[in-house]
């Protein structure tokens, strides 16, 4: 009976150590099943972007990562969406997507024409230019051409929608805000960055370091030299390449941030408060916006083709840029600025 007893005991407690163990094991391995399925999705999102980045266009291989570096930000935050909506980021890498094969897809090499105009609108109008002046250029119908080729050229409107001045635009040249960050030169830590490491303070005219500035004045590093050649802007100038840099960023209006802007609706900057896009501003009742809910400035991120980005990136590649005296285009006054401004009708029916 005690042989039955000590059997039975046995039996039960192996039945049960089985049972337990077998739970916890099939428990363990559906955990880590499901753990590494969503790894795997995750993954298998992200090389999704990544087949679309090195694909062969036919003409030059994208190299994986010089996409748009608006792509490595939304995937970063793609997994933890509390910033933006999971479809607003699709959306968003969708557009960004389809924007850089197009543009890749002609090898991201100008015309000549559009070299031509390029150029004669850098050098001679500073990178931007009234629509007064479009007649000057050698085009038969100026503005119409110009429409046809938005990767190369930038064409603002008030906010009445007349076209008030046309600029020069290197689509996707950017200054990489990691290596601006700070006080104390960190620099950026991405091996695969494709934004211009350089100083965004020089960009802007206004660095106060200058020769002891102990951020990059020039393109002649290796990085930079190599995205200088990939976006095809070897034939230009140090100090050009910073004026289509700084011509390629939105702006922040130094105006507005004073006394107010002159050109109110006709501004080719946006207008929000300079300590808020730096983190400083400690006015609870700032007079100055702090978003870019307005028509002027949501007209601005869609020209820049940042609309669809959220606050924090849009904060953190705004330029403040200095308008250097042979840079002005009329003295500082409010009626000539508004004369030099107004829209001329006719333009737009060419």
């Amino acid at each position: 009976m005690q042989g039955q007893g000590q059997g039975q005991g046995q039996g039960q407690g192996q039945g049960q150590g089985q049972g337990q163990g077998q739970g916890q094991g099939q428990g363990q391995g559906q955990g880590q099943g499901q753990k590494k399925k969503m790894i795997m999705t995750k993954k298998k999102k992200r090389q999704e972007i990544t087949d679309r980045e090195g694909r062969d266009t036919g003409r030059r291989l994208i190299p994986g990562g010089l996409l748009s570096p608006q792509i490595a930000f939304l995937t970063k935050n793609s997994d933890d969406c509390s910033t933006m909506a999971q479809a607003d980021v699709n959306t968003a890498l969708l557009n960004i997507v389809t924007q850089f094969v197009e543009q890749h897809d002609r090898g991201n090499a100008p015309t000549e024409k559009e070299l031509k105009i390029f150029t004669d609108i850098l050098r001679r109008f500073n990178g931007r230019m009234h629509v007064r002046d479009l007649p000057t250029l050698d085009l038969d119908r100026p503005l119409s051409w110009i429409r046809e080729h938005p990767e190369r050229f930038h064409i603002f409107e008030d906010d009445a929608g007349q076209t008030v001045m046309v600029g020069v635009v290197s689509r996707g040249v950017r200054i990489c805000p990691d290596y601006n960050s700070g006080r104390r030169l960190v620099g950026c830590s991405k091996s695969d960055c494709q934004a211009f490491h350089v100083c965004r303070d020089h960009a802007g005219g206004w660095c106060r370091a200058r020769e002891g500035c102990r951020r990059q004045h020039s393109f002649t590093d290796d990085h930079n030299r190599r995205l200088v050649e990939w976006f095809r802007l070897d034939s230009f100038s140090c100090e050009e390449l910073f004026r289509i840099l700084a011509m390629s960023t939105l702006q922040v209006c130094s105006d507005y941030n004073k006394k107010g802007c002159g050109l109110m609706g006709r501004c080719t900057r946006v207008h929000v408060c300079r300590n808020y896009v730096v983190g400083t501003c400690m006015i609870a009742n700032c007079d100055r916006a702090h978003d870019y809910n307005s028509a002027h400035s949501q007209r601005l991120l869609h020209m820049y083709r940042l609309s669809a980005l959220n606050a924090d990136y849009i904060r953190r590649h705004l330029l403040f840029y200095r308008v250097k005296p042979q840079h002005t285009l009329a003295p500082v006054r409010t009626r000539a600025l508004h004369a030099l401004f107004a829209p001329v009708k006719g333009l737009d029916e060419e």
